[in-house]
């Protein structure tokens, strides 16, 4: 198995893109809810250039449990 970070790079770019037609779906089912709750996190990224890490966030979107379901 190979470590080198451009094929694991590759690999992750590789699944983001096969995953972006459920991604697609689930974010139209969202928009069609009557309700939306968002979480915003921040989070340290590692930034690679100068080996320190830089504020980034991460989002985190949902409807609501207690409506009827579709």
């Amino acid at each position: 198995m190979s470590r080198d970070p451009s094929t694991l790079g590759e690999w992750v770019g590789r699944v983001g893109v096969a995953l972006q037609p459920l991604v697609d779906r689930l974010a139209e089912h969202l928009r069609h809810r009557p309700m939306l709750h968002a979480d915003e996190t921040p989070v340290a990224q590692l930034d690679p250039g100068r080996g320190k890490t830089k504020k980034a966030y991460l989002w985190a979107y949902r409807s609501n449990d207690l409506e009827g379901r579709d």
